[in-house]
């Protein structure tokens, strides 16, 4: 008898919705199921003046089979059906259940790894940014009937790329996730870059060791792991201009960011031809140099001048703090198990969604003209790259584009990496040591 697959709730996470209509007025594409959609062309929405000679849905060629697409307020990237009184038109006149699926979920975060479906929640919602709400683990009942268990099979055999040619038993993925975990949440003043750092010079031991020593890998990543997350590491320190970066790292900074510059119906599951139309902009993105029309930022930024804007070293403890949670919380799922990526590369791709975040956060101190990265400024960043660039298909999800995974597979470069976005550093990190308990663990 095959083995029942659970779904487990992220005990640190909590959630209640504070009505801020923040996931309804997103400039990328909101799909509805098709039978849905056409519910709605049934309807009479005659009590709601904006719906108006309104075209309820439009048929779109990137949404998948079976799904229609939701116009946006003319002019804005509000959802046609959000109402003036910051609630759903569809949910009022039809019920829950008449929303898009993606509506309905929101902002739980549904990640299925080999042996479980892990239930967390989208950091693009300021009210999971702020962890006051109500535990997920008082949920359940709430999540099973929103986010049902998926019938995958169970696979505690399976084996998990680490790199290319170099595969982790699950037992030792499992232990080595849970090393990077501890890494990100150890209390140990370290900044979000140093943190990355020794995960990254983890991950390079467990590669070494798993050449020489294949069999006892297992062992070795639960003796050692610690210890080893225990060396010094130094801060990575930021280029003298973004554009001295390599250029491989700056090519996977401006694919992940390339939404930036698409328009909002646009997506990633492009033909050749498509791909092969977008590489000016991919290219003239990649030089971090000059000036472009930011769909995240509601503006025109000059690249130049908002990196070179001066910064307090670090972030705010807040701010650091804010993003240990969000990704202590992609550990916490496996989202690399969700993808096409190996370890390596999915640590990497973290990297970059972090050089975003930090991007548009120093796009809106250079606005404000704030001297320090608070958390309020990287809190925003993290939305629009919550929202926009990391639950969304990107490049690196294009299977014929194969040498962007190759880049994100090499640890070294994605070191390199770290440093794109990095500030500069005034004194060594508060403490070197993890905690005693946390070497123990």
């Amino acid at each position: 008898m095959s083995e029942i697959r659970l779904q487990v709730v992220d005990s640190q996470s909590r959630f209640s919705c504070g009505g801020c209509t923040r996931c309804c007025t997103q400039p990328y594409t909101v799909i509805i199921e098709q039978a849905k959609a056409e519910e709605l062309q049934k309807h009479d929405f005659s009590a709601y003046p904006q719906l108006a000679g309104q075209t309820l849905f439009t048929q779109s060629k990137d949404a998948p089979a079976g799904y229609a697409v939701l116009p946006k307020q003319a002019g804005t990237t509000r959802c046609l059906f959000l109402a003036d009184d910051g609630l759903c038109i569809i949910h009022k006149e039809l019920g829950a259940d008449a929303k898009p699926k993606n509506c309905l979920k929101y902002p739980f975060h549904i990640s299925p790894t080999y042996v479980d479906d892990r239930v967390s929640l989208d950091f693009g919602c300021p009210n999971v940014q702020n962890p006051a709400g109500r535990p997920l683990a008082e949920q359940g009942a709430d999540i099973v009937s929103i986010c049902p268990p998926s019938k995958i099979p169970v696979y505690r055999d399976a084996r998990v790329d680490l790199c290319p040619g170099a595969q982790l038993p699950h037992a030792a993925f499992e232990l080595l996730m849970d090393r990077c975990e501890l890494a990100l949440t150890a209390e140990n003043g370290d900044s979000i870059w140093v943190r990355f750092a020794r995960i990254l010079q983890l991950l390079q031991a467990v590669q070494q060791k798993l050449a020489s020593a294949p069999e006892s890998i297992s062992e070795w990543i639960a003796a050692e792991a610690a210890s080893l997350l225990n060396q010094h590491v130094a801060a990575p320190q930021p280029f003298a201009s973004a554009s001295a970066a390599p250029s491989p790292v700056r090519m996977m900074f401006a694919a992940t960011l390339l939404r930036d510059v698409l328009p909002a119906d646009a997506t990633l599951n492009l033909s050749l031809m498509r791909r092969v139309l977008l590489l000016p902009k991919l290219m003239s993105l990649a030089k971090l140099t000059g000036r472009y029309e930011s769909k995240f930022l509601g503006r025109e930024i000059d690249i130049d001048a908002m990196l070179q804007h001066p910064l307090e070293p670090d972030l705010d403890p807040a701010a650091t703090a804010l993003l240990q949670r969000y990704y202590r919380t992609r550990i916490w799922q496996r989202f690399i198990v969700g993808t096409r990526l190996s370890i390596v590369a999915g640590i990497h791709q973290h990297i970059q969604d972090l050089n975003a975040i930090l991007f548009l956060a120093r796009g809106l101190a250079q606005q404000q003209q704030a001297p320090r990265l608070t958390e309020a400024l990287v809190a925003e960043g993290l939305s629009r790259v919550e929202f926009n660039i990391a639950n969304q298909p990107r490049v690196f999800d294009q299977k014929s584009l194969t040498w962007f995974t190759g880049q994100l597979d090499n640890p070294a470069l994605a070191l390199e990496s770290l440093r794109l976005m990095a500030l500069p550093v005034a004194h060594s990190s508060a403490a070197e040591q993890l905690p005693a308990a946390v070497a123990a663990h």
